[in-house]
């Protein structure tokens, strides 16, 4: 069961978990399955019960990312996002990724953007402050930057541009859909 597919691998990211532990769990529990459908089928019935999710919805879900791969993200959708919230000076877009992770991008006074204020459109910002989050913690931005390595901080990028932002937005999704493992700060 070492060779699991794209799909389980990013599933098991959704819920948190490595696919290796899932594979793991499995071998330990089960006797193998000679076909690669039917060893697809028993990892995604153990990740239902390492989740506690029932197993038609997670199946459903491997089902559903075989057949939809993720959408790119673009600088409209960014923009049909934008939220002024007074209380905390600031524009705020929230944008869902893929797999329970969404990226935030901010203009205002007290954030890494130019300028450093409210301004009546935030497609007057030049550069933006920008995270992707996972459902309860930051992901490693370095991941889709390595400029980012040499910082202290690699969960919020600050003075970034919006094409930028994409770009390293886009990575990301393309991280998931291989199936590589999500790095946290």
């Amino acid at each position: 069961m070492e060779n699991t597919t794209k799909a389980f691998k990013v599933l098991c990211q959704k819920y948190g978990l490595k696919s290796q532990d899932i594979v793991s769990m499995s071998n330990k529990t089960f006797d193998k399955p000679e076909e690669l459908v039917e060893q697809e089928a028993l990892l995604v019935r153990v990740l239902a019960m390492a989740t506690g999710e029932k197993y038609a919805k997670v199946i459903g879900e491997y089902f559903d990312f075989i057949k939809h791969p993720h959408i790119a993200v673009t600088e409209n959708m960014i923009f049909e996002n934008f939220t002024l919230i007074k209380v905390q000076e600031k524009w705020q877009s929230s944008v869902d990724l893929c797999n329970g992770f969404r990226l935030s991008v901010v203009g205002g006074k007290y954030y890494g953007s130019t300028p450093k204020t409210v301004i009546k459109d935030p497609k007057d910002y030049s550069d933006f402050e920008f995270a992707i989050l996972g459902k309860v913690r930051f992901v490693d931005l370095s991941m889709v930057n390595p400029e980012m390595e040499k910082e202290d901080d690699k969960q919020i990028a600050s003075y970034v541009t919006l094409s930028d932002i994409v770009k390293h937005a886009n990575k990301f999704i393309s991280i998931i859909d291989s199936g590589e493992e999500v790095q946290y700060a």
